[in-house]
């Protein structure tokens, strides 16, 4: 696990919802733009919003904060366990 949240973690638990990010955006109350940033990695994300995708997700807290990182080739994603 690492010390902050992982923004690719973000990407895998909106995926597996099934959510856009606009969608996902409405559910936890902040603008588009600033979940993109998220995903992006260009700014961390906060606890609290951490606090509402565990909530929204159905993803406990730690899966934010696993270690993860996006496959070189297509869209395959790899996790470390």
């Amino acid at each position: 696990m690492i010390n902050k949240p992982n923004p690719f973690m973000l990407e895998i638990g909106r995926g597996v919802r099934g959510l856009s990010i606009k969608d996902l955006s409405d559910m936890i109350g902040i603008p588009a733009e600033r979940l993109t940033c998220y995903e992006m990695g260009k700014v961390e994300i906060p606890k609290e919003v951490v606090d509402k995708l565990s909530e929204v997700l159905s993803f406990p807290i730690p899966f934010f904060y696993r270690e993860g990182q996006r496959a070189p080739v297509g869209c395959t994603w790899v996790c470390k366990r």
